[in-house]
């Protein structure tokens, strides 16, 4: 229950910060986004972003076996000591946190309904058939995942989140 909660509030922070960015342009919210974690580029002294000398060897070795096609990664280092990659691949744009030590903290996925996995999108589509997918925000965080997809009709924006199987409206505005 425990681990159902923390991952409820980090999805509760990634929505809010979502939603925001949503609400002036979905196409916005794919892009780079740290959910509020400062930054700063690594300088890969223009090396192709080869940033093997930058960042923590067990945060680039993990990186490397979960992403092995993915070459154009950009890295950022946090002020927490942490790395943060960011990259695009297959229209999915991917966030991906390492703590100080290496240690993989939570991924973050941005795509369109075509990439959202069938039962889910069935799911959304089965109680909201009014609402066009904008966008979709997958989050892996403690081995969990949170979708939140973002909805739109002429009317209202709508943020659903689902989790474990279960689906809750977590935002609703009215278009203006």
């Amino acid at each position: 229950m425990k681990m159902k909660n923390t991952l409820k509030a980090f999805a509760t922070v990634a929505i809010a910060s979502l939603t925001i960015l949503s609400n002036a342009n979905a196409q916005t919210a794919i892009g780079k986004s740290n959910f509020g974690v400062n930054t700063s580029t690594i300088d890969d002294g223009g090396k192709n972003n080869d940033a093997s000398n930058t960042i923590n060897a067990r945060a680039l070795k993990n990186f490397q076996k979960t992403f092995n096609k993915v070459s154009n990664a950009d890295w950022s280092k946090t002020l927490d000591g942490g790395y943060v990659a960011h990259f695009t691949e297959d229209d999915v744009k991917t966030v991906v946190a390492y703590n100080g030590k290496g240690n993989w903290n939570y991924t973050i996925r941005y795509y369109h309904d075509k990439k959202l996995p069938f039962d889910i999108r069935a799911m959304v589509k089965r109680s909201y058939c009014d609402y066009t997918i904008s966008l979709i925000t997958e989050v892996n965080f403690n081995l969990q995942t949170v979708y939140l997809v973002y909805l739109q009709n002429e009317t209202h924006l709508k943020t659903i989140r689902i989790y474990d199987g279960e689906m809750e409206e977590a935002a609703s505005y009215i278009k203006g």
